[in-house]
């Protein structure tokens, strides 16, 4: 859904929240609430986690068809984090520029504003948040690394007790790289792992996830391992801009707003586009670091 009404704003703004869905790929791998609901910085937002789920015998007494609200656990975020990146266009620029260019410069946008936000995913990734014991962890090196690799990851993930279907495999541009140049392309190297960043089922797990400026090898998580919410954040007074608006990812709900002004005395029109988020720790016990 897109509600801008200026034609070069829409075309950045679409090519923007389609490219912005794919550098974000990584965020699917955690439990989300994405909306293009307006929020103010510093509403929270109850972010349902989705954790693993067990079966057992059924028992009339003890396990009998009656459940309970507590099953399902959230967590409270807050939305305070906001990644903006503008540029200034003049009149003659703005009215001739074809549509291609603003494409192009909203690929630009798209990797400021998704790196920036990664990297405050990133900053969760700690043994303060997800603990050092040995089973916390695992030490991998670059040298070498091959599909026999992530079935060392697998094991080591069933032993700090996640399940690899229900787990996503994060692993760094080079470890990524890496793991690709071993696959058999027909089989998994296919326009998932080359187009989309990721690869489907390979080893039992659901994904393998390419993690973009990830300094560290990777991880293992289940979804609930990390809350993340994304609302839209309305201007205070619309009328100040000669357009305000937000474009948002049918599919997912992801949205960013889009604003543009002019200065009169410049002739400079000022155009911003804006990912406003919050984000914490979901479930301490639902991530594996890879070190």
């Amino acid at each position: 859904m897109n509600t801008l009404t200026n034609t070069a704003l829409q075309i950045y703004s679409t090519k923007l929240i389609m490219a912005l869905k794919r550098r974000l790929a990584p965020l699917f791998a955690f439990s989300l609430d994405l909306s293009d609901d307006a929020a103010k910085i510093g509403d929270t937002i109850k972010v349902g986690l989705i954790s693993a789920a067990t079966a057992q015998d059924f028992n009339a007494t003890t396990n009998n068809y009656k459940a309970s609200q507590s099953d399902i656990l959230s967590k409270e975020v807050k939305i305070a984090k906001r990644k903006l990146s503008k540029f200034g266009i003049d009149d003659a620029q703005a009215a001739n520029y074809p549509a291609s260019w603003w494409e192009r410069k909203s690929e630009m946008a798209v990797n400021a504003c998704a790196s920036a936000a990664l990297n405050d995913v990133w900053a969760l990734i700690t043994a303060e948040n997800y603990g050092d014991e040995e089973t916390d962890r695992l030490a991998l090196t670059l040298a070498g690394f091959k599909k026999a690799g992530v079935g060392q990851i697998r094991a080591a993930a069933v032993r700090k007790g996640l399940t690899p279907s229900a787990s996503a495999l994060l692993l760094n541009p080079e470890f990524y790289s890496a793991l690709l140049a071993d696959l058999d392309s027909s089989t998994y190297g296919g326009e998932e792992a080359i187009r989309q960043g990721y690869i489907p089922n390979l080893l039992g797990f659901g994904k393998i996830i390419e993690a973009p400026d990830l300094e560290a090898p990777g991880f293992v998580c289940h979804a609930d391992a990390i809350a993340f919410a994304n609302r839209y954040l309305a201007p205070v007074d619309p009328a100040s801009y000669s357009e305000a608006g937000s474009v948002t990812d049918d599919d997912s709900g992801l949205t960013v707003g889009i604003r543009k002004y002019g200065d009169p005395d410049t002739g400079l029109y000022s155009v911003s586009a804006e990912l406003c988020y919050g984000l914490d720790v979901g479930a301490s016990d639902a991530l594996l670091r890879l070190v």
